[in-house]
C-alpha cells in the first residue's frame, strides 16, 4: 500500500479527533467503561483492585477506540482502492485494524495482568474476539450505509471547466492576470475568468476569500499563522498564500483565528 501524504494523515487526524470530541461517543464510551469496571469481566473483578480496574479499563476502552478509529481512517480508503470485492475488503480491514488493536491490548494486560502474557489460549481467544468485532462494526456500518439512500455531494459547478483527470477536491482559486488558478486535489488548470465568477461557479463548495486575489476551501485549511498585521494559510497541498489585513476580519469570523488578542508579530 502507498504512504499517505502528510496532509492526508494531518487531515485523517483531524478527522478522528473531531469524531472523539462528539459528545455521543464520549458518553457512550463513558457508559462502556462504567459497565466494564463495575462487571469486572475477563476476571478483572477478582484479579483487580476497583481503582486499578477502573484505570484498566479506561485505558481498554478509550485507547482502543482512538487506535481502531485512526487505524479504520488509515486503512479502510487504501484497502477499498485496491480490492473490488466488498466481503474480502472488509475483512482485510477488520484484519489490519484488529491487529493494532490487538497490540495495544497486549500491552495494557501485560502491564495490569503479568499472567495474562502466559496464557497462549487466553491471548488467542483475545484476538478472536477482536476480530469479530471488528468485523461486525465494519459489515454494520457499511450494511447501514447501502441501505439508506445518502446523495452523491454536488460538484461544484467550476470543476466543468477543468479536464476530468484534475477534477477533484477543489483546494483554491488564484487570479493570475486575466486567468483563475483552478487547484484541486488531483491537479491545476489556468482557465480565463474573474475572480468573482470562479467563487460564484464554487459556491457549492464552503469556502472564504482570504485576499482580493485568492479564495480557499476551509476544508483544505490545514493551518493559520499571524505575520504582522496580515496571515498566512496552508492548505492541504502543502501550498501557503496570504491573507491581506482587509480580509483578516473574515478569516477571524470564520474561527481561523482568536477573535481577541494581539496580533503575534513575524520574524
Amino acid at each position: 500500500m502507498s504512504t499517505p501524504s502528510p496532509s492526508s494523515t494531518l487531515r485523517d487526524v483531524q478527522l478522528i479527533v473531531a469524531h472523539l470530541r462528539q459528545p455521543q461517543v464520549i458518553v457512550v464510551l463513558c457508559i462502556v467503561w462504567l459497565s466494564a469496571t463495575i462487571a469486572g469481566p475477563f476476571n478483572t473483578l477478582s484479579e483487580l483492585t476497583l481503582p486499578t480496574r477502573a484505570l484498566y479499563w479506561g485505558l481498554v476502552v478509550f485507547v482502543t477506540y482512538a487506535v481502531g478509529a485512526f487505524a479504520k481512517q488509515m486503512f479502510s480508503r487504501q484497502v477499498s482502492k485496491r480490492i473490488s470485492s466488498a466481503p474480502f475488503g472488509l475483512l482485510v480491514t477488520a484484519f489490519l485494524i484488529s491487529l493494532f488493536i490487538f497490540t495495544v491490548l497486549a500491552v495494557i494486560n501485560a502491564i495490569f495482568v503479568p499472567s495474562w502474557t502466559r496464557d497462549l489460549l487466553q491471548a488467542v481467544t483475545v484476538y478472536v474476539v477482536v476480530l469479530l468485532a471488528c468485523l461486525a462494526v465494519l459489515v454494520l456500518r457499511h450494511s447501514t450505509q447501502n441501505s439508506v439512500m445518502i446523495p452523491e455531494p454536488k460538484q461544484a459547478m467550476i470543476l466543468e471547466r477543468l479536464a476530468l483527470d484534475k477534477r477533484g477536491a477543489l483546494i483554491s482559486l488564484s487570479v493570475q492576470d486575466h486567468y483563475v488558478d483552478i487547484v484541486t486535489a488531483n491537479g491545476r488548470e489556468m482557465v480565463l475568468m474573474r475572480l468573482s465568477d470562479a467563487m460564484r461557479e464554487a459556491s457549492d463548495v464552503v469556502g472564504i476569500q482570504i485576499h482580493r486575489s485568492h479564495w480557499v476551501a476551509l476544508s483544505q485549511i490545514t493551518s493559520v499563522q499571524r505575520a504582522g498585521d496580515a496571515a498566512r494559510v496552508t492548505l492541504s497541498n502543502g501550498a501557503e498564500l496570504p491573507v491581506s489585513r482587509s480580509y483578516l476580519p473574515a478569516v477571524r469570523a470564520a474561527g481561523l483565528l482568536p477573535k481577541t488578542g494581539k496580533p503575534t508579530q513575524s520574524g
